[in-house]
């Protein structure tokens, strides 16, 4: 996943505020957030994902950097972004959550923390990009390897976050259970390729169950800066949301949330 490669970096505030001047990917293929991804690139992104997150897998120095900030960092932050967020999401955006998953989203929400810390305390963690979505993803046009950008969101954590997170956004309900269940595989297979040992198929499938449960509070929290929407903001919600349910129902995230305890204690 080459990140583009920084020529220059200025801190335009003194607080940590830079300008950055990036290689140019105006020659990369690039792929609609609106409109999908398809079995070939999604294969690719998520084989990209697992080859960098086996890189990192439990490496001590990236968890002992002072420049990524670890999972737990935002069981601070989404509790009070949900409080402020759910209001406006479902005011605004009630019609596009299905009838069946709206009494989960008291209990998603106030199991987001709990969830953060576990991962961060329990769970093998790697380099996460953090904002693992197709939009964040270009392909080199002479390879055709992944290559992401926007990685301000870069923290230690779970693998499985970014692999949910990168469902959430690109594969639709058509596309599960048969191209997402191709793309668990791929992207298992890569990670044991890779060199990552003593976790298993069964583990993975654990932590993305329990990764799921946390796009309720994503969901929520996105009110803050999507409400009130314009015609682009009700585009992207209308697109990509219908991708967050169809995830959740595969990975049985409300059968998670009803007996959360068993997962995470």
């Amino acid at each position: 996943l080459k990140p583009p490669a920084c020529h220059a970096a200025i801190d335009v505030s003194g607080n940590g505020d830079f300008l950055l001047v990036i290689e140019d990917l105006v020659a990369c293929r690039f792929v609609s957030q609106l409109d999908g991804i398809d079995e070939a690139d999604a294969i690719r992104a998520v084989e990209g994902l697992a080859t960098m997150h086996a890189q990192y897998w439990n490496d001590p120095t990236i968890q002992a950097s002072d420049a990524l900030y670890p999972f737990s960092t935002w069981a601070d932050i989404y509790p009070p972004a949900i409080e402020t967020g759910w209001p406006l999401y479902e005011a605004h955006f009630s019609y596009v959550i299905d009838d069946d998953l709206m009494p989960y989203f008291e209990a998603g929400n106030e199991a987001s923390a709990a969830i953060f810390n576990f991962f961060a305390e329990s769970r093998p963690k790697t380099l996460l990009h953090g904002d693992a979505r197709m939009e964040n993803v270009c392909f080199d046009p002479v390879t055709g390897a992944p290559r992401m950008y926007d990685w301000q969101l870069t923290s230690t954590g779970p693998a499985a976050w970014d692999l949910c997170y990168f469902f959430a956004q690109s594969l639709g309900e058509t596309e599960w259970p048969d191209l997402g269940e191709r793309c668990i595989a791929a992207y298992f297979k890569k990670l044991t390729e890779e060199g990552v040992a003593n976790y298993s198929e069964a583990d993975l499938r654990r932590d993305l169950q329990i990764a799921s449960c946390l796009l309720f509070g994503f969901a929520s929290m996105v009110g803050n800066f999507l409400c009130p929407p314009g015609e682009a903001e009700k585009n992207i919600v209308e697109a990509t949301t219908p991708r967050f349910w169809a995830v959740m129902r595969h990975l049985k995230s409300t059968e998670v949330l009803e007996r959360l305890s068993d997962f995470i204690e």
